[in-house]
C-alpha cells in the first residue's frame, strides 16, 4: 500500500490516505465535501523507492 497525500483546493486541508496502487483516487474531501482534491504520492514512499533502487543498482 502506498500513502497518498491529498489536498483540497477548496478548504486547503491536507491529509494522508493509505491506498492500493490499483484503487481509484478519492474525489470528495473528508472535511468540506468538495470534489476538488489533488493526489500526490507521500514523501516517505518516494524516498523508500529511491533508496531501494540505488541499493540494487
Amino acid at each position: 500500500m502506498i500513502t497518498y497525500n491529498y489536498k483540497c483546493q477548496s478548504c486547503d486541508k491536507q491529509y494522508d490516505v493509505k491506498q492500493r496502487i490499483t484503487e481509484d483516487p478519492l474525489t470528495k474531501c473528508e472535511y468540506c465535501g468538495a470534489k476538488r482534491l489533488i493526489r500526490n504520492i507521500g514523501v516517505n514512499e518516494f524516498y523508500f523507492c529511491k533508496v531501494r533502487r540505488h541499493r540494487y543498482m
